[in-house]
This record gives C-alpha cells, sequence and structure tokens, in this order.
C-alpha cells in the first residue's frame, strides 16, 4: 500500500520519502533530482543556517540528529541517488546494514532508511 501511496507523487527521476513511523507517520516529501536534502530533527537550528532543502522531523525523534547538525543528506548524482550520514551519534541504516558515516552511499529503489538504531529513530521509505 504504501508503494501505491508513493507512487503517486513519483515522477521522472525524484525522489518520494515517506516517515514510516512515529509522530510524523504518512509525511511525504518528493524531492528532485536537482535538490541536495538534509533531514533532522528541527530542535535548535536557524533557519539561516539551512542552506538548502530540509525535512524537519519531530523532536520526539529523540535518537535522530538535529538540522543544526543534520543526521543525514540525499541527493541526485549521474542518474543515482546517494546519502550520506553526517556524523550522526546513532548512525543510519539502509535496512538493517550500517551506512559509513560521512561517506556518499548509493540507495536501491524502495529502501528503507532508519536514522539512529532502537527506540526514538526514524524510519522514511524511498521510492524512486
Amino acid at each position: 500500500d504504501l508503494y501505491k501511496f508513493n507512487q503517486r507523487f513519483h515522477e521522472d527521476e525524484n525522489c518520494v520519502l515517506t516517515v514510516f513511523n512515529g509522530v510524523d507517520k504518512g509525511k511525504t516529501f518528493k524531492v528532485r533530482k536537482d535538490e541536495t536534502v538534509l533531514i533532522g530533527r528541527k530542535a535548535d537550528f536557524n533557519q539561516a543556517d539551512v542552506a538548502s532543502f530540509a525535512i524537519l522531523l519531530d523532536n520526539s525523534y529523540e535518537t535522530v540528529s538535529s538540522i543544526a547538525k543534520p543526521h543525514l543528506k540525499i541527493f541526485h548524482e549521474n542518474g543515482d541517488w546517494y546519502i550520506v550520514d553526517e556524523a550522526s551519534s546513532n548512525g543510519t541504516f539502509i535496512g538493517d546494514i550500517e551506512v559509513h558515516k560521512g561517506k556518499a552511499t548509493k540507495l536501491k529503489a524502495n529502501s528503507f532508511l532508519k536514522l539512529s538504531r532502537g527506540n526514538g529513530g526514524a524510519v522514511i521509505y524511498c521510492l524512486f
């Protein structure tokens, strides 16, 4: 059902992100291939500090880094989508596999991203 829901927003080489759990469950964001997106909690950030598009998660995702120090960056390059863990304290996972901090990691279509391990993290579904 999630795939069908997100398919409504999908076009061209865009990526559709849907929060899968917690307070923000069901929130959907379309990321165009010419955008770089930062993802993190909305605690303690200055609007002027956010140079690119940002997805601000609720502060109840306690173990996700705040946007002042973004947890994750997602971008499109050479026909593929990539994520970079921006030195989060609790890790970023594609499925159950942890990605290396600071290194661009290629995404597969229909991936689930976990921002942080254990309770207090966010799960985001990626469709492209």
